[in-house]
């Protein structure tokens, strides 16, 4: 959820030791598979 609503890349989540990358370079292609323009904003208060 985190990185299909921008608020991580796989990057993040690797070096966080969340993920583990099983080919090389497929962090990088994910990322830029899944790559925004935008942050996350949600003006709404819980």
């Amino acid at each position: 959820g985190a990185v299909y609503l921008g608020g991580f890349g796989f990057r993040d989540l690797h070096r966080a030791g969340r993920i583990a990358e099983r080919s090389e370079g497929a962090i990088r292609r994910a990322d830029a598979l899944f790559a925004t323009d935008r942050a996350p904003y949600c003006p709404e208060i819980f």
